[in-house]
């Protein structure tokens, strides 16, 4: 007996395929095995293998098992085991392609596997198992667990008790992104998989920090001294603190960087602590003080310069 082909070869997809990939993999392939338009003896063969592949693959449960298991999967019986006799080649043609695929003198809008079950290979009128609803949920994610990853608690409701679960927020995880629980949806009334529960992130603000992709851009005040005469400031990162060169007639609006210094996405893309320096200006000077800034007003250089300033 030939052994089993691996599902991802028969779908050629690898298997970190996402799930639009699968798809359109099993959708090109379909068309090309289909026995209404493949006339090679094995093509009917050919075709169950090939859906055989996509019903296990597009179902995430199943392919959790059958990544874990390989083919041993489908010859478990039990919670471990995947039952193939539940996939319906025909029902998976016709939800895909939207019913008839004409040719071969067959009548339109019904495929010619209409009822066939898989390792069957005979007709059955069982009811097919819907998959329970996805839910969806907001969830608020503190500045730093979003910019640094980490995990929140959670509490859901199942089966009627409350549940706790931890929900694991991905490093530089942004406003509006989304997270999926597999299985902790809506459960299923004819005995199907539960649906998910999607969660959508919530990002709060930070005291000091504002966010501009993986850039961190720090506002940062400073003395008429500092920005005339430069200075070397203690300033705040993701990680602790940095020494901060600011140099000589630094004004507002002036852009610092340390570079690597803001956050960290999953692929280790790391960005930049922006500085942006703003000179506050005193309004309670003593009299001293006013006097000294009044004595070499007139000697300092003009700032308003250029043809369109009016003398």
């Amino acid at each position: 007996m030939p052994a089993q082909r691996d599902y991802y070869d028969i779908l050629g997809v690898t298997k970190n395929a996402s799930p639009d990939e699968i798809k359109a993999a099993y959708r090109k392939l379909a068309r090309s095995l289909h026995p209404d338009v493949n006339k090679a003896p094995d093509a009917e063969v050919k075709f169950k293998e090939l859906t055989e592949a996509y019903a296990v693959l597009s179902d995430p449960e199943k392919k959790q098992k059958y990544d874990r298991f390989g083919h041993a999967a489908t010859q478990r019986s039990g919670p471990e085991g995947i039952n193939l006799d539940d996939i319906d080649v025909g029902s998976i043609f016709e939800e895909m392609f939207g019913g008839g695929f004409g040719g071969s003198g067959r009548a339109r809008g019904r495929s010619p596997f209409s009822g066939f079950r898989s390792r069957a290979g005979a007709a059955r009128a069982e009811p097919r198992r819907e998959r329970g609803r996805d839910l969806m949920r907001e969830i608020d994610v503190d500045f730093m667990t979003a910019a640094k990853g980490g995990s929140v608690p959670l509490r859901l409701r199942a089966g009627g008790a409350m549940e706790s679960v931890e929900v694991k927020v991905p490093r530089a995880s942004v406003e509006g992104s989304k997270l999926r629980l597999r299985g902790k949806g809506t459960p299923s009334a004819s005995g199907g998989a539960a649906g998910d529960l999607i969660l959508t992130i919530r990002v709060g603000d930070h005291p000091l920090f504002e966010r501009d992709g993986l850039h961190l851009v720090l506002t940062l005040p400073l003395t008429i001294a500092e920005a005339t005469l430069g200075a070397t400031i203690t300033i705040p990162t993701l990680s602790g603190k940095a020494d901060l060169t600011v140099p000589p007639g630094t004004s507002s609006g002036a852009k610092l960087r340390l570079r690597g210094q803001g956050l960290e996405d999953g692929s280790g893309t790391k960005g930049d602590l922006i500085v942006r320096p703003t000179v506050m200006v005193p309004n309670d000077l003593t009299p001293k003080q006013q006097q000294a800034i009044e004595s070499i007003a007139p000697s300092l250089p003009p700032v308003r310069t250029g043809p369109n300033w009016p003398a």
